[in-house]
């Protein structure tokens, strides 16, 4: 069973869904008073998007760090390049937009 987990394809999903996840999770704990969809369009506004996305990449961190102690290093690899993929669009957002 492990085997059929342990796939880079299921890695690169999971390392691409984190980072939102973990955005949503800031957006929960700190003390902002406006619904979400609002938070979104302030941080696009105010140019703060590769700020945000990159605390959202913390998640990629936790979950790189499971996998990895489950000895799926095929899934752990598949994480690291959504990571990749994330650096590359923040970036972007830092010195393009």
């Amino acid at each position: 069973m492990a085997q059929k987990i342990d796939r880079q394809g299921y890695g690169v999903v999971l390392g691409l869904i984190l980072p939102l996840v973990g955005v949503y999770v800031y957006y929960l704990i700190a003390p902002f008073h406006m619904s979400f969809r609002f938070f979104v369009l302030n941080v696009t506004q105010m140019h703060l998007t590769a700020k945000v996305l990159s605390l959202g990449v913390i998640a990629n961190l936790v979950g790189f760090l499971i996998v990895y102690g489950l000895k799926w290093d095929r899934f752990a690899r598949g994480i690291i390049f959504a990571t990749l993929i994330y650096a590359a669009i923040i970036l972007v957002f830092r010195f393009l937009v």
